[in-house]
Formats: structure tokens, sequence, C-alpha cells
């Protein structure tokens, strides 16, 4: 038997509130799913950043790198 895990979907700017909603719904899943899992099990949850989000995501991501250097 498969399982599937499941995907986040985030479209909103991370200033808007449901980035917010968001973020409390990855906490509280991980946390969840960690308790209901064996300490074996790794607890995954799949995060895909579209439009405004992912261009804030890149961007993020281009400035660390570039500090890094």
């Amino acid at each position: 038997m498969t399982t599937m895990t499941p995907l986040l979907l985030i479209t909103a700017d991370p200033s808007h509130p449901l980035a917010h909603l968001a973020l409390r719904y990855a906490r509280a899943y991980l946390k969840n799913a960690a308790n209901n899992k064996d300490t074996n099990d790794n607890v995954t949850l799949n995060v895909f950043f579209y439009g405004d989000a992912a261009h804030t995501a890149n961007g993020l991501r281009c400035s660390r790198r570039i500090k890094l250097i």
C-alpha cells in the first residue's frame, strides 16, 4: 500500500495573512504527524511555491547565495 505525501501549495506573498496561515498549518501538520508516527519514520510535507511566493523565495535564495560568496 502506498501512502501519498501531502503537498502544500503556497501562492501568497509572505506578508499576506494566508501565508502565515500556511506556515501555521505546516507546523501543526508536522507536529501531529510526528506524534502519530514511529520514531524511525521520517515525516514529510512537500511545499510548492507559485506566483508571488515563488518570486519572493527565489529572491531570498539568490540574496543568501550572494552573501555566502
